[in-house]
């Protein structure tokens, strides 16, 4: 009796999982924090994780709609500025010694060359939106190339009550982004 109640009460059996596409006022990348997450999203494959995070602590300013991210390491210094990531869609523009690197050892990859490189930039813009509880429960996220656009998936996990009722209602995030510039180009999640 009490496992039917639960199964009408939470309505289980979902055949379908219809998506809505996110656009947000305030951008895809609306905070410091956001875009420090996506950088080292996109600093990890160019320099590998030991260098990334040993010039912590990266930066981000925002101006002119352009996340600025410098590297403190070096202050007072131009060549601080590793990289420039629009708010509105978190394309992002390599400069400097950032943009050399990327064209020396990976020509023609793009600045998000794996599906690790696409998974951490849809975390990234995913929290924001669905908070870090939702985000975390989804991993791991699934990033498939298709025609040089990564289409990133979150895994919907069976729980106790789909063993006996089937598919739980609900649905996973999406994000799809482009592996030359990161541009995403849809946000959506199933409901």
């Amino acid at each position: 009796m009490f496992l039917i109640f639960f199964g009408v009460l939470l309505n289980i059996h979902a055949a379908d999982h219809p998506q809505h596409s996110v656009e947000r006022e305030q951008g895809l990348v609306p905070d410091k924090d956001t875009a420090v997450r996506v950088a080292e999203a996109v600093l990890i494959p160019i320099y590998g994780t030991e260098l990334t995070f040993k010039e912590k602590p990266l930066t981000a300013v925002l101006t002119n709609e352009m996340w600025i991210i410098k590297n403190n390491s070096r202050p007072n210094s131009e060549t601080n500025i590793i990289l420039r990531i629009s708010k509105k869609d978190a394309r992002i523009s390599l400069v400097n010694a950032a943009k050399h690197a990327l064209q020396a050892s990976r020509r023609g990859q793009g600045v998000v060359p794996d599906a690790t490189t696409a998974a951490r930039i849809a975390e990234a813009v995913l929290t924001p939106i669905y908070g870090q509880e939702l985000v975390s429960h989804e991993r791991p996220f699934k990033s498939v190339l298709k025609e040089k656009v990564w289409i990133v998936q979150g895994t919907l996990h069976q729980g106790l009550m789909d063993r006996f009722f089937g598919p739980t209602k609900g649905g996973v995030g999406i994000v799809e982004l482009s592996r030359e510039d990161a541009a995403i180009l849809r946000v959506s999640h199933g409901k």
